[in-house]
């Protein structure tokens, strides 16, 4: 494989062990810049479980494969990560209210599906609050509430659900939102 790393050449492999090294190199020498993406074949992918299924898949055969890798300054990617965040802020404050009322009715499988989408996400608010500090966020809260959540799954209490979602999920998201966008 050869690996360019934005517009620099940055060397060549066989094995994805040593692709491993040539980038480790490259990322050590230039700290302020982020590897998001990569493109093989006119096709750009994120960076990430993706460059690692790539090269999984691929391990037989590099050697005659080009790659480039595309970077990002943190600044960058802080930014893109607070415009998702707060697209994503505004997702929730009406989808969670929605979610809620499936749960006071008939909770159907998807039902439960996009509850567990819910806690993936709320994971990524998480992980994005910590990274972006966001003075505002209360994570001790965030927790006692993914705490309940969890509880209340786990015994199929739907009502329980539909209450913390709407009650206690929305306002606390509603808060984080708007300190989000006031800032």
């Amino acid at each position: 494989m050869r690996i360019w790393i934005d517009d620099e050449y940055v060397g060549e492999a066989a094995k994805p062990v040593d692709i491993s090294s040539i980038v480790e190199v490259w990322t050590n020498r230039q700290p302020t810049r982020i590897i998001t993406g990569f493109e093989h074949a006119g096709q750009y992918m994120e960076y990430g479980e993706q460059w690692d299924l790539f090269l999984n898949e691929n391990a037989v055969g590099l050697e005659d494969v080009d790659v480039r890798l595309f970077t990002s300054s943190r600044e960058e990617v802080l930014l893109e990560l607070a415009e998702s965040v707060k697209e994503y802020l505004e997702r929730l404050v009406v989808g969670v209210p929605r979610l809620a009322d499936q749960f006071y009715g008939d909770a159907s499988a998807d039902t439960w599906k996009e509850m567990e989408n819910l806690s993936e996400g709320l994971s990524f608010l998480d992980s994005s609050a910590k990274l972006l500090g966001m003075g505002n966020y209360d994570q001790g809260r965030f927790f006692d509430l993914l705490g309940e959540l969890e509880q209340a799954m786990r015994n199929r209490d739907t009502i329980f659900i539909g209450d913390l979602l709407k009650y206690e999920l929305t306002p606390w998201l509603e808060g984080i939102r708007k300190s989000f966008v006031e800032n």
